[in-house]
């Protein structure tokens, strides 16, 4: 239900909560695995997340890590 900051957020260029829940929803499933442990995006394109799965896993990309020496 649309309210006036509801409103005001999404025309300030934030996206909506659906695709926020949406992007939640899939992580939670099997294909969305490969994901834990690592920095994803709901603004990132899911097909293409998945098709660049075996090379987000082979390079251990999309973590952050902190160093300290």
């Amino acid at each position: 239900m649309p309210t006036s900051w509801l409103d005001n957020w999404r025309d300030n260029g934030h996206e909506s909560p659906d695709l926020s829940g949406g992007f939640t929803a899939w992580l939670l499933t099997p294909e969305a695995d490969f994901l834990r442990g690592r920095y994803a995006s709901a603004t990132w394109d899911v097909d293409a997340l998945v098709a660049k799965r075996q090379a987000i896993l082979d390079g251990d990309l999309l973590k952050v890590r902190v160093e300290m020496r």
